[in-house]
């Protein structure tokens, strides 16, 4: 799997309490706890998706190309995961205090994965040639 570590980047989920026998919309924990969770399962079905997209780009790079192409979005990719931790940090701050900050910076993560995907997409889609 390319994104190795993203799920690292959510494992503030288990600082919940019982967070493990929480689903979003079960009506366990406070509003807060289940607005994280929902947010939180969100962010999993898209880096799903980004997992699957990255995958396809991989499967239509051009074997000879390959050995070149890969290695620099893998490095791509993980500056990326920087800087979505950093801007998704920081829009959280703007909500400091709040008990709708973790959810927040859970949201924004789940955006800037989507566009990511999205991205991935483009590009195995892009005209050959």
């Amino acid at each position: 799997m390319m994104l190795r570590g993203l799920i690292a980047a959510l494992a503030t989920i288990s600082a919940l309490p019982a967070a493990s026998q929480m689903s979003c919309g079960d009506g366990t924990g406070t509003v807060s706890q289940q607005d994280y969770i929902c947010a939180a399962e969100e962010t999993y079905a898209a880096l799903d998706a980004l997992n699957a997209a990255t995958e396809r780009f991989l499967a239509s790079l051009d074997p000879t190309a390959k050995g070149v192409v890969w290695p620099a979005f893998q490095a791509a990719q993980d500056i990326w995961l920087r800087s979505a931790e950093q801007t998704c940090r920081a829009e959280a701050l703007l909500y400091a205090g709040g008990t709708d900050a973790p959810a927040i910076k859970v949201r924004c993560f789940t955006a800037l994965t989507r566009d990511r995907a999205a991205y991935f997409v483009a590009l195995t889609n892009r005209p050959k040639g």
